[in-house]
């Protein structure tokens, strides 16, 4: 009988930690017989639709990839011709600004033009009252055809 009870105080152990003692039962053999499906007309037409959709839907994505890789490269072709253009903007922008240098102008006048800085004394200083009478364009037309 002390068997028993030890037997009994093992098993309550055992139900007190989350282990069962009992016997494991013998699990039904898997039948090794499968069965056949049947595929019937529908099934693949359905299957065939599905893969022709999936086929066109690859061959949009491919095509728009190609567009957008032509636009791109239009892009990049406009932004390299923007770029030329914006440094010869720059380049004409330093030779007009150093063109309207009082120093240039002096320099192109006396070098390549002959001409002559007037002296203090061959200077004239017109006044509000010197407003000529006659149009001076006619007046200046009229002496130079005579």
């Amino acid at each position: 009988m002390i068997a028993a009870e030890e037997w009994y105080q093992q098993q309550t152990n055992y139900q007190k930690y989350g282990l069962d003692m009992a016997p494991e039962r013998p699990r039904p053999a898997k039948s090794v017989k499968k069965k056949k499906q049947k595929v019937t007309a529908k099934d693949r037409m359905r299957l065939m639709t599905v893969i022709f959709l999936v086929g066109m839907v690859f061959i949009g994505v491919i095509i728009v990839n190609a567009f957008s890789a032509t636009v791109n490269y239009n892009i990049n072709d406009i932004q390299k011709q923007n770029a030329a253009l914006q440094g010869e903007i720059e380049t004409l922008s330093v030779e007009i600004n150093s063109a309207k240098n009082i120093e240039a102008i002096e320099d192109k006048a006396t070098g390549e033009l002959g001409m002559v800085a007037p002296s203090a004394e061959k200077s004239v200083y017109l006044e509000d009252k010197d407003v000529p009478t006659k149009n001076l364009a006619k007046a200046l037309k009229k002496n130079a055809y005579n």
